[in-house]
């Protein structure tokens, strides 16, 4: 899950601003929860999206939350006390804000830097499309990049450093004995003892 947090945030920093209405088009599948998703390739996560909020906009939002309770489900909460996007998400329906990096200060004024207390995970309802809650969100002064969290597939090739001598894990000819293909089965268990 942290990966995926990390790449939602290098998609953030390197899209620099919110997409125009013309690029809502989604270009992978969005994977909805209770509900299969054919091929195993990249998707969206339809059950989140992440927001940025606009620096005067994340300056009102750490001065609100300090005033709101979290709900039982930790560090999540039903607005950010910024009108305009508290009442849209309203309109969304039981949409939740979670500090996407809990924990982080804002940078002193003046300095260089990314505003981490400014990124917030979007939890939507099942009944919320992804695409609704982006267009929604994008159509806001106050948020400053709103993005789809993509889901990839984890590669299980070790972090051995002589994986590539090994020559028997893995060919380009695949005369190997399949390794990657049998990890993505399983990756064996630590209790049995094989030497």
């Amino acid at each position: 899950m942290r990966l995926t947090r990390v790449f939602g945030l290098v998609l953030l920093l390197v899209m620099g601003g919110a997409m125009p209405a013309a690029a809502l088009t989604l270009d992978r599948p969005v994977r909805r929860p209770g509900v299969p998703l054919t091929g195993r390739g990249a998707s969206y996560d339809g059950s989140r999206c992440v927001i940025q909020l606009a620096p005067g906009a994340a300056a009102q939002a750490r001065l609100a939350r300090a005033a709101f309770v979290a709900d039982a489900a930790g560090f999540q909460f039903r607005a950010l006390g910024i009108a305009a996007l508290d009442a849209a998400a309203a309109r969304l329906g039981d949409i939740r804000f979670e500090p996407e990096f809990r924990g982080e200060s804002p940078p002193a004024p003046g300095a260089e830097g990314v505003d981490f207390t400014s990124f917030y995970v979007v939890r939507l309802p099942a009944n919320v499309a992804l695409e609704t809650a982006l267009e929604t969100f994008r159509g806001l002064r106050d948020v400053a990049v709103a993005a789809p969290v993509p889901v990839l597939r984890v590669s299980l090739t070790p972090n051995d450093s002589l994986y590539a001598s090994e020559y028997w894990l893995y060919q380009a000819s695949r005369r190997d004995i399949h390794a990657p293909e049998a990890w993505a089965v399983t990756t064996g268990d630590t209790s049995i003892v094989v030497a």
